[in-house]
Protein backbone atom coordinates (compact mmCIF):
# COMPACT_ATOMS: atom_id res chain seq x y z
CA UNK A 1 0.00 0.00 0.00
CA UNK A 2 1.08 3.54 -1.01
CA UNK A 3 0.91 6.08 1.88
CA UNK A 4 0.86 9.60 0.35
CA UNK A 5 2.70 12.32 1.59
CA UNK A 6 1.29 15.64 2.25
CA UNK A 7 3.34 18.66 1.47
CA UNK A 8 2.17 22.04 2.20
CA UNK A 9 -0.30 23.66 -0.51
CA UNK A 10 1.60 26.63 -2.61
CA UNK A 11 0.10 29.65 -3.51
CA UNK A 12 0.05 28.71 -7.26
CA UNK A 13 -2.39 26.08 -6.77
CA UNK A 14 -0.41 23.51 -7.66
CA UNK A 15 -1.12 20.58 -5.42
CA UNK A 16 1.80 19.43 -3.51
CA UNK A 17 1.36 15.45 -2.64
CA UNK A 18 3.87 13.01 -3.88
CA UNK A 19 3.44 9.61 -3.16
CA UNK A 20 5.88 8.12 -0.82
CA UNK A 21 7.26 4.33 -0.71
CA UNK A 22 8.97 2.48 -3.59
CA UNK A 23 9.31 4.51 -7.07
CA UNK A 24 11.17 7.37 -8.69
CA UNK A 25 9.46 9.66 -7.14
CA UNK A 26 8.68 8.35 -3.45
CA UNK A 27 10.22 9.03 -0.42
CA UNK A 28 9.05 11.98 0.48
CA UNK A 29 9.69 14.51 -2.29
CA UNK A 30 8.23 17.92 -1.99
CA UNK A 31 8.79 21.38 -3.56
CA UNK A 32 12.52 22.53 -3.77
CA UNK A 33 13.76 18.79 -3.20
CA UNK A 34 16.58 18.62 -6.15
CA UNK A 35 15.73 16.02 -8.63
CA UNK A 36 16.90 14.25 -11.79
CA UNK A 37 14.80 13.86 -14.76
CA UNK A 38 14.65 11.69 -17.29
CA UNK A 39 15.26 12.93 -20.79
CA UNK A 40 12.72 12.06 -23.53
CA UNK A 41 15.33 12.07 -26.35
CA UNK A 42 17.56 9.45 -25.15
CA UNK A 43 16.43 8.06 -21.44
CA UNK A 44 19.46 9.57 -19.41
CA UNK A 45 18.92 11.10 -16.01
CA UNK A 46 20.02 14.77 -16.08
CA UNK A 47 20.43 16.55 -12.65
CA UNK A 48 19.58 20.90 -12.00
CA UNK A 49 16.01 20.39 -11.10
CA UNK A 50 13.45 20.78 -8.39
CA UNK A 51 10.22 20.02 -7.81
CA UNK A 52 7.33 23.18 -7.92
CA UNK A 53 4.84 20.42 -7.54
CA UNK A 54 1.96 18.46 -8.30
CA UNK A 55 -0.41 18.91 -11.20
CA UNK A 56 -2.79 16.09 -11.83
CA UNK A 57 -0.76 12.91 -12.08
CA UNK A 58 2.27 15.13 -13.02
CA UNK A 59 4.91 16.88 -11.43
CA UNK A 60 5.89 20.55 -12.45
CA UNK A 61 9.96 20.75 -12.29
CA UNK A 62 11.95 23.96 -12.98
CA UNK A 63 15.50 24.22 -13.74
CA UNK A 64 17.90 25.19 -10.62
CA UNK A 65 20.10 27.52 -13.00
CA UNK A 66 17.16 30.17 -13.43
CA UNK A 67 14.15 28.91 -11.55
CA UNK A 68 11.82 28.65 -15.00
CA UNK A 69 9.25 26.18 -15.30
CA UNK A 70 9.77 23.73 -17.78
CA UNK A 71 6.85 23.57 -19.81
CA UNK A 72 5.52 19.74 -19.90
CA UNK A 73 4.94 17.98 -16.73
CA UNK A 74 6.85 15.06 -15.96
CA UNK A 75 5.54 11.15 -14.75
CA UNK A 76 6.45 9.86 -11.38
CA UNK A 77 8.99 7.39 -13.33
CA UNK A 78 10.00 10.72 -15.13
CA UNK A 79 11.46 11.76 -11.47
CA UNK A 80 14.14 10.89 -8.76
CA UNK A 81 15.53 12.25 -5.80
CA UNK A 82 19.25 14.03 -7.23
CA UNK A 83 22.27 11.46 -6.79
CA UNK A 84 24.35 13.29 -3.76
CA UNK A 85 27.47 14.68 -4.22
CA UNK A 86 30.72 13.06 -4.77
CA UNK A 87 33.13 13.49 -2.03
CA UNK A 88 36.47 15.10 -2.71
CA UNK A 89 39.08 12.59 -2.32
CA UNK A 90 41.71 13.79 -3.81
CA UNK A 91 44.91 14.15 -1.72
CA UNK A 92 45.93 17.07 -0.29
CA UNK A 93 49.22 18.22 -0.30
CA UNK A 94 51.35 19.34 2.79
Amino acid sequence: MTVPYVLPMSDSGIETTVPGGRGAAGGGLGPDSPVEVRTRFDGRWVGGFRILGREGAGLRIARCSDGSALPVLFGLEEVRPSAPPVADNWPVSA
